[in-house]
């Protein structure tokens, strides 16, 4: 029997009027409106025999089981194990992780068709339509199929059982003892339900409080027809729309309404995923007080631990650690902590890593690190932890290391005084522990073949991240409670205000379903996207009857493609929302000012800068002896750049680059190619006994270059350090450094051919390790120093200054390169000797590209420096101007033309 109740009445008060005599059942689609009854029920003090259960706990009862039924983590891992080399190849599953995702669908897939009732023949059929399914879907089903057939065997073997095994109409077990069984407004039945109803008819009755002409009797289901017309009687007098364009916006709006001191309820439909959640006080609103537990300090810290092993690059008997990885670590201080409990030891520690990152190591090992007294024992101890943690076989053994060799209550100490972590901790962890207790599986390195250690951790992370810790606030009668429209069906309201109407959200987006197109779904009985869309409408809507007011918050954004829900736009063609005025887009700066406290002057007022508000004044304390040295690259820092070059080279305040590609970089290319070009140097001068020769620039040239690469490379280039883990060693060898070598052989040849200094008398003065220093000028009472150490020089009726540089030329590196050169000339010659300008050759040489480049100089380095500094002495250090457009374009003739 089927009664239409009125959206006027209270569904669940209607509900308990219909319990008499003895032995009542009452059957809820949710679990907050089972315990809302319950707690109505309970208060009108009626003894009778009266059971309250949700619609699924009613079909578990009804459907018991012989065997224990796998749940979670040990359902994945029983689906995992009777996975054939067929089904992994199908679904190309390499690894358990993999497997994760299909087992998933796996399951839903067949809780779906075992809920409808659908026979795999009536699969196979539809599946066999060519119109309208392709081999893929027919070959995947077969597979699940298999897989379900092999999951079957392997739970009998096991002594287990699964509920897609369970529910089948056939082994239902009859609840006789009911004399009246009353179904609460459920909106959809299963085929299953449908014919469990069927089988209890004398004794079912279904309050429905969906109208009566949208209601399919026959079907029990709800109809299409279903609209804000429907509700036109019964909504609220007033429903109120608020539409903002910013999340943020909408929140103010919100609290700008929220009366005070009385009962009130939100609803969001994804409160936990909106950043504003943080915002909303748990003093005043009663709030899901639960945290997931992968934002706590010890899942974090495994999950870098997990991390560390996989950017582990093997060598030998040991292994070296990714130092991008470590670097990642390091910078979380609480999770540093645990192994460097000093402040000051910790930011050595960052320092000493920044280091060597700027050296370029992409790696280091414990060689690397021992060669560093002062922080040899704090790195040491995160490879001492990590090679323990590798010992790791099974589950026994990460017990015995998490509680024997972890200082766990460490890893606890940041939530444990306002969290239930530790309980919840264990709890789970007792649960995880009982994978291997069950049987189901008899050697870990059957599902982990490869890195059993760091999958296993996985494992644990995995089964945690689902967890949630609860938050322990001190009590507080609260009058704002905030929910979401699942848990508020058959619920009744004072106010309400719901946010995020919109479109998307409420209704929500479609998602791709597994296997099944929309239209097959629909063939098949299965529900489809407007099934699920008329379900959240009615939902809605329903919770539109059940209060005295309702506030609706949505938001607008053409440029982010936001738009107001179909079903409040439905709403208001039927006359039913009164739009608010648009909000002030600057509403929530008020919001501000109140998280931040009540001073008004927080915020300041709007005022003109003084001119010098964004520089640094001079201090001459800042420069010791006053004395200032500048190299090429710290001298346009300081032309172009002053207030960055005050914090980088007066208060050693640099960025720093965290996150880099793990790849060669320009500057470790360089150092190679500097190598190279050093080992042939000494090669000549060891030949001639003297860095004054004759020397021809054609023979032996290959001969030198290729035994000055293998001398280097096989000998003293550790590229265990500097090799991401995945680079081919043969691109370095066969493509790189070949055209490394042809690059440095065509600058001997530019040598002979182009400067003519073959069989000349010259003296060959290489880069040498010491930079020269020397006084360019003195304004006021400072010395002006200019530093830089010349790749190459070569002297003889000329003199020749050589830079060598790796990459691609072009015209802003040209021009910054030339300045360098400049330097140069004048750090080693025209300082002493300015009558050797006209003698004087500079070239800048891109080794790849073999491209010479004459550095002419366009302006007199003394005059602008002065300026520069004239100017910073008397303004401070300014903030660099932006540069013009074209600045750096390099234009010629024919451009232009």
């Amino acid at each position: 029997m089927i009664k239409f109740i009125s959206f006027a009445k209270d569904i669940l008060e209607t509900a308990l009027a219909e319990i008499s005599g003895e032995d009542n059942l009452l059957l809820f689609p949710t679990h907050q409106s089972r315990k809302e009854a319950e707690r109505l029920y309970q208060q009108k003090w009626n003894f009778t025999r009266t059971e309250f259960l949700t619609m699924e706990e009613f079909k578990d009862s009804l459907f018991p089981s012989s065997s224990p039924i796998l749940r979670e983590e040990k359902r994945i891992m029983a689906f995992y194990l009777a996975l054939d080399q067929e089904s992994k190849d199908q679904f190309q599953i390499e690894n358990y992780f993999q497997a994760i995702e299909l087992a998933y669908n796996f399951f839903g897939f067949w809780e779906e068709i075992a809920e409808e009732m659908i026979a795999d023949e009536d699969i196979a059929d539809l599946l066999s339509q060519k119109l309208s399914a392709r081999n893929w879907q027919q070959k995947s089903f077969r597979s699940l199929q298999k897989i379900k057939e092999n999951y079957y065997e392997l739970l009998q073997k096991k002594g287990f059982n699964d509920q897609i095994f369970c529910r089948n109409i056939a082994k239902i077990k009859s609840k006789n003892n009911y004399k009246k069984i009353i179904v609460v407004n459920q909106f959809y039945f299963t085929k299953l339900e449908k014919a469990i109803i069927e089988m209890m008819k004398e004794k079912v009755i279904i309050l429905s409080q969906i109208p009566k002409t949208c209601f399919d009797e026959n079907e029990l289901k709800p109809l299409n027809s279903f609209s804000a017309k429907d509700i036109q009687a019964f909504v609220p007098k007033k429903i109120f729309q608020y539409t903002a364009q910013k999340p943020l916006q909408m929140i103010a709006q919100m609290l700008n309404v929220l009366p005070e001191n009385k009962f009130q309820t939100v609803i969001d439909f994804k409160f936990d995923e909106q950043s504003y959640a943080q915002l909303l006080s748990p003093e005043h609103f009663d709030k899901p007080q639960k945290i997931k537990f992968s934002q706590t300090k010890f899942y974090r810290f495994f999950q870098s631990i997990a991390e560390l092993l996989k950017s582990r690059k093997l060598d030998g008997k040991g292994f070296l650690l990714s130092l991008q990885k470590l670097l990642e670590f390091a910078l979380c201080d609480d999770l540093l902590e645990y192994f460097v409990s000093s402040a000051a030891e910790r930011e050595k520690f960052r320092a000493q890593l920044f280091e060597w990152k700027d050296n370029d190591l992409q790696f280091i090992d414990e060689k690397l690190i021992s060669q560093n007294n002062d922080l040899a024992q704090q790195i040491g101890s995160i490879f001492f932890y990590l090679r323990d943690f590798l010992k790791i076989n099974d589950l026994e053994d990460l017990r015995k290391f998490l509680l024997e060799k972890t200082k766990i209550t460490s890893l606890f100490s940041i939530e444990k005084t306002k969290t239930n972590i530790e309980e919840t901790f264990f709890q789970a962890f007792s649960d995880f522990l009982s994978i291997a207790e069950i049987g189901i599986v008899q050697d870990w390195k059957q599902i982990f073949p490869k890195n059993t250690a760091l999958s296993i951790l996985q494992l644990l992370l995995s089964y945690l991240k689902a967890k949630k810790i609860s938050y322990q606030i001190p009590k507080k009668k609260k009058f704002i409670t905030i929910t979401n429209l699942q848990n508020t069906r058959n619920l009744s309201f004072q106010n309400i205000f719901i946010l995020n109407l919109i479109e998307g959200v409420l209704p929500d987006r479609k998602h791709t379903q597994f296997l099944f197109s929309e239209n097959q779904r629909k063939e098949l009985g299965l529900k489809s996207y407007e099934d699920i869309t008329l379900r959240d409408k009615y939902y809605f809507y329903r919770l539109l009857t059940a209060s005295e007011q309702a506030f609706l918050f949505t938001l607008s954004d053409l440029e982010e493609n936001i738009e107001i829900s179909s079903f409040l736009e439905e709403l208001k063609l039927q006359g039913l929302v009164q739009e608010i005025s648009a909000a002030d887009p600057y509403a929530h700066h008020e919001l501000f000012t109140q998280l931040f406290g009540n001073n008004r002057n927080f915020v300041q007022p709007k005022k003109n800068l003084e001119n010098d508000f964004f520089s640094f004044p001079f201090r001459q304390e800042d420069f010791e002896k006053n004395k200032i040295s500048l190299t090429a690259y710290k001298w346009q820092k300081l032309e172009y750049d002053p207030f960055n070059f005050y914090l980088e080279y007066i208060h050693n305040l640099r960025q720093r680059k965290i996150n880099e590609s793990c790849d060669l970089t320009a500057k470790l290319l360089g150092n190679i190619a500097h190598k190279i070009f050093e080992k042939i140097w000494q090669r000549i001068i060891k030949v001639h006994k003297n860095n004054s020769f004759r020397h021809n620039f054609i023979y032996n040239t290959k001969l030198y270059v290729q035994q000055a690469v293998e001398k280097y490379i096989d000998h003293e280039f550790e590229e265990k350090y500097y090799f991401p883990n995945d680079f081919s060693d043969n691109y370095f060898r066969h493509i790189f450094l070949e055209i490394l070598k042809d690059g440095i052989e065509n600058f001997f040849y530019r040598l002979h051919n182009y400067l003519k200094l073959s069989d000349k008398m010259i003296t060959v003065l290489p880069e040498v390790s010491n930079q020269e220093e020397r006084e360019y000028f003195a304004l006021e009472n400072f010395s002006i120093f200019l530093r830089g150490r010349a790749d190459l020089r070569i002297e003889t009726d000329k003199i020749f200054i050589f830079d060598f540089k790796t990459g691609s030329a072009n015209y802003k590196k040209i021009k910054k390169y030339r300045e360098q050169l400049q330097f140069y000339e004048m750090i080693y010659y025209l300082k002493d000797s300015p009558e050797l300008e006209n003698k004087l050759e500079s070239y800048i040489f891109f080794i790849e590209q073999k491209q010479l480049e004459t550095a002419k100089h366009n302006k007199d380095l003394k005059q602008t420096m002065i300026d520069v500094l004239q100017n910073i002495l008397a303004k401070g250090f300014s903030i660099a101007q932006k540069e013009a457009e074209f600045e750096d374009l390099d234009l010629t003739r024919r451009d232009l033309n």
